[in-house]
Order: structure tokens, then sequence, then C-alpha cells
């Protein structure tokens, strides 16, 4: 079971698509807590999306690079 997301995690990790504050809570509600599934950022060089898909937090096939 994975753990559920949290926006202040993304704040605090340095998420690239927090940089943009209003897109950014747009795409949680609109994702449902998934922004990664609609972000922009090359998620290849993106630190934090590395690390929740090694923790499982996300899924790397729901969320491709």
């Amino acid at each position: 079971m994975r753990r559920k997301k949290n926006m202040c995690d993304f704040v605090r990790s340095g998420c690239e698509a927090v940089k943009e504050p209003e897109k950014f809570l747009h795409d949680w509600f609109k994702t449902n807590g998934n922004p990664c599934s609609v972000c922009g950022t090359d998620k290849s060089q993106c630190k934090y999306y590395k690390i929740l898909v090694d923790k499982g937090v996300i899924s790397e096939e729901e969320n491709p690079p």
C-alpha cells in the first residue's frame, strides 16, 4: 500500500513545480494529489520524483519520465 502524498512534502522537497504556486495548486487538485502525472519537468532530472518512485509513493508506470 502506498503512502498518501502530502502537499507539504512537495513544497519542502524543492519540487520544481512548486515554483509556480498557482499552477501547482491547480495540478494538485486536478490530479487528486498526483502533480507528477501532469508535470512538464524532465522527470529524469527531478530528484524528488526519483525519491517518490524509490519509496513507492508513486508508480513510474503511472507517471512515466
